[in-house]
């Protein structure tokens, strides 16, 4: 992923007079990336936020927080 600077700095140059091959090449990016973007009109990428993914353990969270089920004074093994 190129930064926000990255996406100001294609519309800055191609201003400029740059060609979509000396932008890529200045920003050491793909030009498909270059061509995306000026195609786009747009500020800057859209990034989305993930919600949170359930885990696999998630069913045995309290387990393994009390300590695996064992005395507070004897620590987990750790099996292989």
């Amino acid at each position: 992923m190129i930064s926000t600077g990255e996406w100001v700095l294609i519309s800055v140059l191609h201003q400029q007079g740059y060609s979509m091959r000396q932008v890529a090449r200045e920003l050491r990016v793909s030009r498909n990336t270059v061509k995306r973007h000026l195609a786009s009109g747009k500020d800057g990428p859209r990034y989305f936020l993930r919600g949170a993914i359930e885990s696999r353990l998630d069913a045995y969270k309290d387990y393994i927080l009390d300590g695996c089920g064992r005395p507070a004074r004897k620590p987990c093994v750790q099996r292989y």
